[in-house]
């Protein structure tokens, strides 16, 4: 299996710690946010990695090739991403959403055996979620009835009908990659540049194509995107690194 990873954002909100480097190369601990990921992806078995890239993106690629050597690199770079959103960076790596892959947002650290557990699923495509307090700027999830599957997902998911946290861990199977892809491609044509990934597979599931949610609430993971969630991912993070 391979793996996709978005990396081309700005993080804006976290300027000026962003200003210079992307937001994956902060430090938390002594590894950097991706590096983090980057390890957790090979305790999977998965040395295949496309990264899609902007901002600063010579740092970025320079950095993952030196420090790891024994993967495979894709860089996919994106020129427009002072003005497109997660969506059109997926759409960009389309080529790899005909075969099995995991996505992966940069900015999020979590305990390898999330990873584990998605890719091991026998589910065509699964996403980890977190049963977290509801906070309204968060990509939340409706699970259909006594089911696993994804009802719905989205930043407009009311507190009354939250299941759960979409925390970007998700595997996009042979069955829903396709259709997922034919989503991006509709974005890309209307120049619906404003689109989060999540928003992509939100709607491929409306189209009647299933997701499944992996519910992990008992590991630990935080998406990074503010100086508040830095200072919480290094005091989460011993956590992050005992075994389960």
């Amino acid at each position: 299996m391979k793996a996709i990873i978005l990396a081309a954002g700005e993080a804006r909100r976290l300027r000026p710690l962003t200003l210079e480097i992307p937001k994956c190369l902060l430090l938390v601990g002594e590894k950097t946010i991706i590096d983090y990921q980057i390890e957790n992806l090979k305790l999977a078995n998965i040395r295949e990695v496309v990264v899609v890239t902007g901002f600063m993106a010579d740092k970025l690629e320079q950095h993952l090739a030196t420090n790891h050597p024994d993967i495979d690199w894709t860089f996919i770079r994106s020129t427009e991403y002072q003005k497109t959103y997660p969506a059109h960076g997926l759409w960009l790596a389309k080529a790899w959403l005909e075969e099995t892959v995991l996505y992966l947002n940069a900015d999020v650290i979590c305990h390898p055996e999330i990873i584990n557990g998605v890719v091991a699923s026998e589910h065509d495509s699964i996403t980890a979620i977190q049963r977290s307090a509801w906070d309204e700027e968060e990509v939340n999830v409706i699970l259909k009835d006594d089911s696993s599957q994804i009802a719905e997902m989205g930043k407009y998911i009311a507190k009354t009908l939250n299941d759960g946290e979409f925390i970007g861990v998700t595997k996009i199977g042979k069955v829903f990659g396709p259709e997922l892809i034919k989503v991006l491609d509709m974005y890309v044509e209307y120049e619906e540049f404003k689109k989060f990934a999540a928003d992509a597979i939100n709607l491929t599931i409306q189209r009647g194509h299933t997701m499944h949610a992996l519910d992990v609430t008992n590991l630990p993971a935080i998406e990074i995107d503010t100086a508040e969630d830095l200072s919480e991912a290094s005091k989460k993070l011993a956590l992050i690194l005992e075994p389960a």
